[in-house]
C-alpha cells in the first residue's frame, strides 16, 4: 500500500507554512485524504495567513482547484489570507488559465534555472 499523502505544518509568526508529504500528484484520491485537513487550519489560521508550499507539486486535478476556491473563501471570511508558493511554471499556467491567480496570491520561488 502507497503512502497516505499528509501535510506537514510550521508556524512561524503571522504565517502558517503547509507543505505536502508524499503528494506530488494532487488527483482526486490525495484531495479526499488531506482536504478535511486544510479546511481544518481555517480556524488555526485566524487573521494570519496560510502559506501551501508546492515545491513538489508537480500536477494538480480540478477537485484540487476546488478545494482551493473554497479554503480561500473560508480563511477570507475568518480574516485570513491563502497564499501559493513555489508552484512549478506549469502549475501557475494551470491557475493562470482558470483565474485562480486573481482570486490567491501566488509567489513564485526566483531562481535561475529549474
Amino acid at each position: 500500500m502507497s503512502s497516505r499523502p499528509a501535510l506537514h505544518v510550521e508556524e512561524s509568526g503571522d504565517t502558517i507554512a503547509v507543505g505536502f508529504v508524499d503528494c506530488k500528484v494532487l488527483n482526486e484520491q490525495s484531495v479526499e485524504v488531506i482536504r478535511e485537513d486544510l479546511y481544518g487550519l481555517v480556524t488555526k489560521v485566524g487573521k494570519r495567513q496560510l502559506q501551501l508550499k508546492f515545491n513538489d507539486v508537480e500536477f494538480v486535478c480540478s477537485a484540487f482547484l476546488g478545494t482551493l476556491i473554497s479554503l480561500n473563501r473560508k480563511l477570507t471570511d475568518a480574516g485570513g489570507k491563502l497564499i501559493i508558493v513555489n508552484a512549478s511554471p506549469n502549475i501557475v499556467e494551470v491557475f493562470e488559465l482558470t483565474g485562480l491567480t486573481k482570486l490567491i496570491n501566488i509567489e513564485q520561488k526566483k531562481s535561475k534555472s529549474s
